[in-house]
């Protein structure tokens, strides 16, 4: 039997969607322009140039703590509502096989994103100057810190807001492929300017929506955004060796890993 949803159910839970995500862009914004400020108030003697690289490098730090800052602030509003946000959003236990597939996934992912951009860059040359410089801009503040970023603060503040609290919120008032389309649109816009970024984090978005609603665990969300990201390392192997392994093993691995999440998902229905 087909299930009906109400329309005005759908369209509050989509502005209480838009919401979650302003609210999540706020804080960003806000932190990094008290971060900005801050250093042009104690570097008053910097002339604009050095002042800009001390704002670049500045910036992952401004994320991570605008990150943890919105998982308070979630934190809190959830508290005030009696509610436990780390349950709502169904972070909990999870099968270790649904964890390592979607692992898999994400290293899968990675490899068909290399593949992407490496072909992008004959035909939107421009297009992968702008992804390596906004790629680049992580590693102003060290590579410790742009691996505590990239591999475990982002992952998990990333997926608790665009798939535990918006997927989640709309997964029961709207056909799910709909509610899945909202969340990836929202999490792309996110990472521009570039153009791949758009691109790849929407697709991208798509599957981790998949993969929510399949495990209904956001702890396998998390581990596949988490080695999605640290795949970005395996570029650092000399002579290319881990820029060919990953595009080589990218379809077997997104295929294998879709194909058992699908089957084991359905053995335990």
């Amino acid at each position: 039997m087909e299930k009906r949803y109400s329309l005005k159910n759908a369209l509050l839970c989509t502005f209480r969607a838009l919401v979650i995500f302003f609210v999540y862009l706020f804080i960003s914004s806000l932190i990094s322009f008290l971060v900005g400020t801050l250093a042009k108030v104690f570097n008053q003697g910097l002339d604009e140039a050095k002042l800009g690289e001390l704002i670049d490098t500045l910036s992952i730090p401004s994320m991570i703590i605008a990150y943890i800052a919105t998982v308070f602030v979630f934190v809190i509003i959830y508290f005030s509502l009696k509610k436990n946000l780390f349950t709502s959003v169904k972070l909990g236990k999870v099968a270790p096989i649904f964890v390592c597939d979607s692992a898999l996934l994400g290293l899968g992912f990675y490899g068909l994103f290399q593949a992407t951009v490496w072909g992008f860059s004959y035909i939107a040359p421009k297009w992968v100057e702008n992804q390596s410089a906004q790629s680049a801009s992580i590693f102003g503040a060290g590579m410790v810190v742009a691996v505590i970023y990239t591999v475990f603060i982002a992952p998990v503040c990333e997926e608790l807001v665009f798939r535990g609290l918006i997927l989640g919120s709309l997964e029961n008032k709207m056909p799910k492929i709909v509610a899945v389309l909202i969340s990836a649109v929202l999490f792309s816009v996110i990472h521009l300017p570039s153009q791949i970024a758009l691109i790849y984090t929407f697709i991208f978005g798509l599957l981790l929506g998949f993969v929510y609603l399949r495990t209904k665990s956001l702890a396998t969300t998390i581990a596949m955004h988490a080695v999605f990201n640290a795949s970005n390392y395996l570029l650092y192997i000399p002579k290319k060796i881990g820029f060919y392994a990953v595009i080589i093993l990218a379809l077997p691995l997104i295929i294998y890993s879709v194909i058992d999440i699908i089957v084991r998902t359905r053995r335990q229905k």
